[in-house]
């Protein structure tokens, strides 16, 4: 699959693909999304990047006020949004895909007979002891409807989602609390892996990964932006713990 960075007009919705030579010597990393990702997260937001291709000549004054984002596909072209410098939360989110693999890489050392994935989790044992950061999510409701309606679409999640659900609607019991760290385990693992059975093994799928990235950042500064308006508005406390504050951190 071939990405592209391209400007796309507010106007007429026509796009322009730009030419990237200048930023890779290797011709070949204009059309990698991990590549692309690099690359525009050296920039902290839009404006810093156009001002960056505007100096290098890749856009023209007439394209600075169009929207840039990576394109791909052919018949079918689609365009996604271009990811940002968010190093904080890119790295927590790593060591959340990290820990879920180590999870499923762990269970599977302990299973003598590995004939399934269901086998390999083995009713996911101390689950509730290895994922703190579920705890943290676990109290948020606005955080959790938000992750549920963002897999919502996918057949996959469905059962995820429903499990999310009802523990939002029941008590925060402790039986609760263990199907909602599975389900969402479970949620996390298919939006950043694929399940390799011939070799059972769970394989990084860098655009599910990268998408609910994008995802996250937008939720919080959506949020961050929300927050500072009612500040300047009602001079409002911001102490305790909110949606905007999750820095999905503290794994064991």
């Amino acid at each position: 699959m071939n990405y592209k960075l391209c400007t796309k007009s507010k106007a007429d919705k026509t796009s322009r693909i730009l030419d990237l030579s200048i930023v890779f010597i290797n011709k070949e990393g204009e059309f990698n999304l991990e590549m692309l990702d690099k690359f525009t997260s050296q920039f902290k937001d839009e404006k810093e990047l156009k001002a960056y291709l505007l100096s290098k000549k890749v856009i023209s004054a007439n394209e600075y006020h169009d929207d840039i984002m990576i394109t791909y596909g052919l018949k079918n072209v689609r365009y996604i949004p271009v990811m940002y410098s968010n190093p904080e939360e890119l790295n927590n989110l790593k060591e959340l895909s990290s820990q879920i693999k180590s999870y499923f890489d762990h269970r599977k050392n302990l299973t003598v007979s590995m004939h399934s994935y269901e086998t390999i989790l083995d009713n996911y044992k101390n689950i509730t002891e290895y994922f703190s950061v579920f705890e943290k999510i676990s109290r948020s409701k606005q955080f959790l409807n938000l992750i549920s309606g963002y897999v919502r679409s996918n057949p996959k999640q469905g059962i995820n989602v429903d499990d999310i659900e009802l523990f939002m609607r029941d008590d925060f019991g402790q039986k609760q609390c263990r199907y909602l760290y599975i389900a969402l385990f479970e949620l996390f693992r298919r939006e950043f892996f694929d399940y390799d059975k011939e070799n059972q093994e769970l394989k990084f799928t860098y655009k599910g990964f990268r998408d609910f990235c994008v995802f996250y950042f937008n939720y919080k500064n959506e949020n961050f932006t929300k927050k500072n308006e009612s500040k300047s508005v009602a001079e409002a406390s911001t102490s305790g713990f909110d949606g905007e504050q999750l820095m999905f951190k503290g794994y064991r």
